[in-house]
């Protein structure tokens, strides 16, 4: 719950123009003289409890199809690849972690089409209207392959996640261990023992647990960098998955998916490399009268990567968070590796450790921990919701 002493400070878009007005929020006006609370002559009232929509302003019907990208640093609408850029009305609210919304009367992403939201802080929307999700919102961490890495909206950095975050795999000619996957929702699994030579090193270990969901959406952490047994043959670490904030006076309504899952850590190289440790899930909040569908959202753990062999042998990559109930897979281990460690879903919010000791190889990486859903005000009737929803 959003208390007075709580309240979210708006900094507004110089574009924006947005009724002066106070709010009759029960969490806000709690205890204070009722002057303080009185609607203003403009009667406007906040259909929201993170935030006072009466200073927002307003969008206008806001219609998404095809593949498509939104950045919230530069709060640029565009094509995947580039092309079709569009600025899109938003506005810019924090309380200590910032996020990006963007502002509509009504807003549908199409059946089929992808919205993936990139950024250093969250991405929100908040309409007067129905929110329709038939498509996908892709919060998913980032590929850690890329170069550069562009983070999913809100994921948090290596500094901002400090013991959340997984710890890096020892450096170890003979078998170096994988990186320990993040934590959040859940902790994170402990990265897989290297051979080390017949004398097993300690893998990563995994990134320590939230105990309570943020009051405010907040992405998930990276895994650990798998160890090197030759030079740069450690697997990279996954990504956090990012945040994502849906408010509706009216409805949100998901017939496709919302998806904050983590990203899987990248196999170790042939010469011994250990895995990467998983990236955890994000958050996803949902606020509405009602939220329904036939749809599902999820912010499920990425898996961690396989622990490599020699003579070249690889591991595989883990499996990022996906909307299902099922937990990301660890990536197969090469010849004499150990596989990955599963991420965290559903109700097994921690990612799986990897207590496997590989004969003479990399240890794979640990699995990353499933993030936060949060729900406000009606009770969800998805298809989906994993991890297990916390409601306020």
């Amino acid at each position: 719950m959003i208390r007075s002493h709580q309240r979210i400070t708006i900094l507004l878009a110089s574009f924006l123009v947005g009724p002066a007005c106070k709010t009759r929020d029960p969490y806000y006006c709690e205890g204070a003289p009722l002057d303080n609370c009185s609607l203003s002559d403009a009667g406007c009232e906040t259909f929201s409890t993170q935030l006072d929509t009466c200073a927002l302003g307003t969008g206008t019907d806001l219609i998404i199809s095809g593949n498509r990208i939104y950045n919230t640093d530069t709060h640029i609408l565009e094509d995947v690849g580039g092309g079709n850029a569009v600025p899109v009305m938003h506005t810019r609210v924090t309380n200590g972690d910032m996020m990006d919304v963007m502002l509509a009367n009504s807003f549908t992403l199409t059946g089929g089409a992808t919205l993936r939201v990139v950024g250093s802080v969250a991405f929100g929307i908040v309409a007067t209207g129905a929110i329709t999700i038939n498509g996908t919102i892709n919060a998913v961490g980032s590929d850690p392959s890329g170069t550069p890495v562009i983070e999913a909206a809100g994921a948090r950095t290596e500094m901002a996640c400090g013991t959340i975050g997984g710890n890096n795999g020892a450096d170890d000619m003979y078998g170096a261990p994988g990186g320990g996957g993040a934590g959040f929702c859940g902790r994170g699994g402990n990265g897989g023992q290297g051979d080390a030579n017949m004398v097993p090193t300690s893998g990563g270990p995994g990134g320590m647990d939230e105990a309570a969901p943020p009051g405010f959406p907040r992405g998930g952490c990276h895994g650990g960098k798998g160890g090197n047994g030759d030079p740069d043959t450690g697997g990279k670490a996954g990504r956090g998955g990012g945040a994502v904030d849906l408010i509706s006076a009216v409805s949100i309504k998901i017939g496709g998916g919302v998806n904050a899952g983590g990203s899987g850590g990248l196999g170790g190289s042939g010469q011994d490399g250990g895995g990467g440790g998983g990236g955890s899930g994000g958050m996803i909040v949902l606020e509405a009268p009602v939220i329904a569908g036939t749809g599902g959202a999820a912010a499920n753990g990425g898996g961690g990567g396989g622990g490599g062999g020699k003579n070249m042998d690889s591991g595989g990559p883990g499996g990022s968070g996906a909307v299902k109930m099922t937990a990301a897979s660890g990536g197969g281990a090469a010849p004499i590796g150990s596989k990955g460690g599963a991420g965290g879903a559903a109700a097994n919010v921690n990612g799986e450790t990897v207590d496997t000791t590989n004969n003479d190889g990399g240890g794979g990486g640990g699995g990353g921990a499933a993030g936060y859903v949060r729900v406000i005000g009606a009770m969800p009737t998805l298809a989906l919701i994993s991890p297990e929803p916390s409601r306020s």
